[in-house]
């Protein structure tokens, strides 16, 4: 049985959430084509497709799998962001916003389809998820949601007062806006779930494994924990806010 996060920072996710893989510490001098430092969502993921295309992969977890948000989420598989489609174009131009919307619009398909190859159990619901509006403006704002997202060809619908308070059982909104293409997933499980796919494909992971440095070397990279060192040509940085300020200097 996986080592299990602690439940006063993971809730109910750590109390309901799949066993994590076996792992343990790094604790001997390797190499690898890429070294990954994390082990959430990126990480993971990362990991994951590098591993199936044939890389050597190693990825190194100052905790356990899932520690940081990817454990701690509210569990949501979001289509895009919450500014409007419109404030995203003006606000990063057309060729990447594009882009942007294009690939967080294509987000939720991606991991609905990687649960589905790899049958992990984290209790996906790919049912879409509901945008609530609580008053007038928030409905005006939905309003120009549903244009902007359907214009772009997304399967977004506003929904009146009456199916809001069906779909919701509350009295509280006056409208919702359906995005056909969320859901939601246990995201403990998801994370973990990731992990012993991207073991099965290969690639080492390695918890209890903080990276104290980063350092050019040879044309590559050498990745140093406390017991351990990684040699690779690539190194992927996916800590999100957890990143070291020192290892960041080194790097």
């Amino acid at each position: 049985m996986g080592v299990t996060n602690d439940p006063r920072s993971h809730g109910l996710w750590a109390q309901s959430a799949c066993d994590a893989p076996v792992t343990g510490c790094l604790t001997q001098d390797t190499t690898a084509d890429v070294a990954i430092i994390g082990a959430g969502y990126t990480g993971l993921s990362a990991a994951l497709h590098l591993a199936g295309a044939g890389r050597k992969v190693v990825v190194l977890e100052g905790q356990e799998i899932g520690y940081g948000g990817s454990g701690r989420n509210v569990g949501l598989v979001n289509a895009g962001l919450w500014l409007m489609p419109s404030d995203v174009m003006r606000a990063l131009g057309q060729t990447y916003g594009e882009r942007v919307l294009s690939l967080l619009g294509q987000g939720p398909e991606v991991v609905f389809s990687l649960v589905r190859k790899y049958g992990i159990m984290c209790e996906a619901e790919p049912t879409g998820t509901l945008h609530c509006a609580p008053d007038h403006a928030g409905v005006r704002n939905l309003q120009q949601r549903e244009k902007e997202w359907q214009q772009l060809g997304a399967p977004v619908t506003l929904l009146g007062e009456g199916e809001t308070r069906r779909l919701t059982g509350s009295h509280a909104y006056r409208a919702a806006l359906l995005d056909a293409r969320a859901g939601t997933i246990q995201p403990l499980s998801y994370a973990r779930g990731l992990a012993a796919a991207a073991m099965a494909e290969g690639a080492e992971i390695h918890t209890a494994s903080p990276v104290s440095s980063v350092y050019r070397e040879d044309g590559g990279w050498l990745v140093r924990t406390p017991r351990g060192s990684v040699k690779a040509q690539w190194v992927i940085v996916a800590t999100n806010t957890y990143t070291r300020p020192a290892m960041a200097r080194n790097s």
